[in-house]
């Protein structure tokens, strides 16, 4: 299986960042692996079926929201 996620430290502090190409800058918390992980599956599958990252940008955070999900990509 691929690795889906990239990890960082700056001064101690894990940053998560999902490998998929449209994705790969998003950065995300220690504690939020889980949602990191979702925005790699979900760019896998909108690129299958012709979105663009803007599109994704737009639709990751609603998608957050409608499952009623508090991190700062939800604002």
């Amino acid at each position: 299986m691929e690795n889906v996620l990239r990890f960082e430290y700056e001064k101690g502090v894990q940053k998560v960042y999902p490998t998929h190409w449209m994705v790969k800058n998003w950065l995300f918390q220690e504690n939020e692996k889980d949602e990191a992980a979702l925005a790699h599956a979900m760019a896998t599958v909108a690129e299958k079926n012709g979105m663009s990252s803007n599109d994704l940008q737009h639709l990751f955070p609603a998608v957050l929201r409608m499952i009623k999900s508090d991190i700062n990509w939800t604002k």
